[in-house]
């Protein structure tokens, strides 16, 4: 009996550690970002250029 329940205990832990891993990865928006939304096609795409 124990034989069966240590594998799907361990199964059972590498996916909550892939689960919290993909959730914690996952692209967070800005209240800033969010507020920007409807303005995006005036603003454009800006890159800065200098030497640091």
């Amino acid at each position: 009996m124990k034989t069966k329940i240590i594998p799907i205990i361990v199964l059972a832990m590498f996916s909550f550690v892939t689960a919290e891993t993909a959730i914690a990865e996952a692209p967070k928006t800005q209240p800033a970002q969010e507020a920007l939304k409807g303005v995006r096609l005036f603003i454009g795409s800006w890159t800065a250029e200098s030497d640091a």
